[in-house]
């Protein structure tokens, strides 16, 4: 079986991460894909859970994105088109890139918004009345200078969905995200 590709889509919350990441797994070129939800992985904790952007929260997230490499990179070795959404920064890439040093593509796409957007959409969802504005923004924050993995960013200023997901679409086809 040829493998598949893990495709991490990421930003700050309020960036379009999940409908994008929704649409381009709906729209894969393969016959097989999946969507990998990071909030998903974060429910399944029953005791002890900490909300993440708290600092103390540090080694949970770390046991989380372990769990979220692993079975990103398993569906991906057999056959599936991984489109992982959540909020990974470049500090914890290195679950990710040591698993595509065994073959399986990677690529890192960071979807950004301006603050204002990104705080506003957060603040439309339901249950909004429990968001911590302060630590949206923080988040906003983290995503705003990438360092050397700027060329990674995507700005979804004025997309729709469907446009945002078909630029990421040729960012990949044109190898702009892949990470080794």
């Amino acid at each position: 079986m040829v493998p598949g590709r893990v495709i991490a889509v990421t930003g700050s919350p309020g960036s379009g991460k999940s409908t994008a990441a929704r649409l381009l797994a709906d729209n894969s070129p393969g016959e097989r894909s999946a969507h990998l939800h990071s909030d998903d992985f974060y429910d399944y904790l029953r005791k002890g859970r900490l909300a993440p952007w708290l600092t103390e929260a540090h080694a949970q997230n770390a046991t989380v994105i372990e769990a979220l490499a692993a079975a990103s990179f398993t569906y991906a070795r057999g056959g599936y088109e991984v489109i992982f959404d959540g909020i990974l920064g470049p500090w914890f890439l290195a679950p990710f890139r040591a698993r595509a040093a065994e073959g399986v593509a990677f690529h890192y796409v960071v979807l950004r918004t301006g603050r204002e957007e990104a705080l506003a959409r957060v603040m439309a969802r339901d249950g909004a009345d429990n968001i911590d504005a302060a630590a949206i923004a923080g988040l906003w924050d983290q995503f705003a200078d990438l360092g050397e993995f700027e060329k990674h960013a995507v700005s979804t200023d004025g997309l729709t969905p469907e446009a945002t997901a078909a630029l990421v679409r040729q960012g990949l086809e044109a190898g702009r995200f892949r990470l080794e």
